[in-house]
């Protein structure tokens, strides 16, 4: 997929003459801030912090949990399989779509919105490019660690085409949907071989 963007959408279009802002194609969803004294060790919902989050992956080996979702908590915290989510804190920029569900969005990592559900491929591709991080990296403020503002990224100018954005999406939905696919396919497996070496062992 990083090949076909590069080879259609290269060299980056930020901060250009053109009218258009990111914010015309795009949203943020600002995750939650909860609290460390109701973290369990076990429970239903798994709290994605921006250690969990690296370049393409979600890593959930080492999370928080949470067992019930307090009314105070932003029904936006709660992820889906197929969501786009970003670190605004630290090494920003890191990009990953969401593959199993149950996950909560903590503070300093947001959600990427398509003002368009078309765009999604196109979106969730842009932010997987190294030169969009690096340009994120450039707007990013922060002594002892870098803070991405979701409000100045939002207001970044680029010039992609609307059809383009729409016809590069269709190309990529299928790999992006085949990703989300193997993912549940090795989630069932990891659990059926964790049961079967369970029973072995007795």
């Amino acid at each position: 997929m990083s090949f076909l963007f590069t080879k259609k959408f290269e060299p980056l279009s930020f901060d250009c003459d053109s009218t258009q802002s990111l914010s015309d194609i795009m949203s943020f969803d600002n995750g939650f801030a909860f609290s460390s004294s109701d973290y369990l060790s076990e429970g239903q919902y798994k709290i994605i912090t921006i250690g969990n989050v690296g370049d393409g992956y979600i890593d959930t080996t080492n999370v928080n949990y949470l067992q019930t979702i307090s009314d105070k908590v932003k029904k936006s915290a709660l992820l889906y399989i197929g969501d786009i989510i970003i670190s605004l804190t630290g090494n920003v920029g890191r990009t990953a779509i969401v593959k199993e569900s149950n996950l909560l969005l903590n503070q300093r990592v947001a959600r990427i919105v398509a003002r368009d559900k078309m765009y999604k491929g196109f979106l969730y591709c842009l932010f997987r490019q190294q030169s969009t991080k690096a340009f994120l990296e450039t707007i990013s403020r922060g002594t002892a660690q870098a803070n991405l503002s979701p409000v100045e990224l939002l207001k970044t100018k680029t010039n992609y085409a609307h059809n383009d954005m729409i016809e590069f999406s269709k190309i990529v939905a299928p790999m992006i949907d085949a990703m989300l696919v193997n993912s549940k396919e090795l989630a069932a497996l990891l659990i059926l071989r964790s049961t079967f070496l369970t029973k072995l062992s007795r």
